[in-house]
């Protein structure tokens, strides 16, 4: 699969491909790559592959009368009860989306009440939206005026240009709110 990316040496998983490729992408720039341009790890790949073969084996049956029984819930996909549809699961429950250390370098760490409200959020505090990695999820509860919300884009979990400041690999621990 390295291949694919450009990684010519053997690895032994895909979440060595992408942390090759972000050593690569940002050794020549200042800013982080977007995150879309990486592959997937280990565990999203794997998921991607379970729904892949799902997929196919209703396909490739899709002429006979007798559909395979494949359960969607055990080849990535999740039941959403309310909306009566699957969603693709992306990570396994209690699977990291990246090293504590990453995750200390992108997310604010408030200790306010109230979430990232006042000077005591890293994020607003820099002028950075809160993404997902920080205390606060960068959900509706967040007060950082500069983060996008649900309610303000239809589309918030989803990266683009504008989106870029939230993975910038920038120090934004409260170290200096205690």
């Amino acid at each position: 699969m390295g291949a694919c990316y450009g990684i010519t040496t053997p690895t032994s998983s895909m979440t060595k491909i992408r942390q090759k490729l972000w050593a690569q992408k940002t050794g020549k720039s200042t800013a982080a790559p977007k995150l879309c341009s990486l592959p997937p790890t280990t565990e999203a790949f794997e998921q991607n592959v379970r729904r892949a073969h799902h997929q196919v084996a209703h396909w490739y049956s899709a002429l006979s009368g007798d559909p395979p029984t494949l359960a969607a819930v055990e080849h990535g996909w999740e039941a959403d009860d309310t909306n009566k549809c699957l969603i693709p699961r992306n990570m396994e429950d209690g699977v990291s989306y990246a090293p504590e250390h990453i995750l200390k370098l992108v997310r604010c760490g408030c200790t306010s009440e109230r979430a990232c409200r006042g000077g005591k959020c890293g994020c607003m505090g820099r002028q950075l939206p809160c993404t997902m990695f920080c205390t606060c999820g960068g959900g509706t509860a967040c007060s950082n005026p500069f983060s996008i919300t649900e309610s303000a884009t239809d589309h918030a979990d989803i990266p683009d240009d504008s989106d870029e400041a939230n993975y910038r690999a920038m120090d934004v621990d409260d170290e200096d709110d205690e």
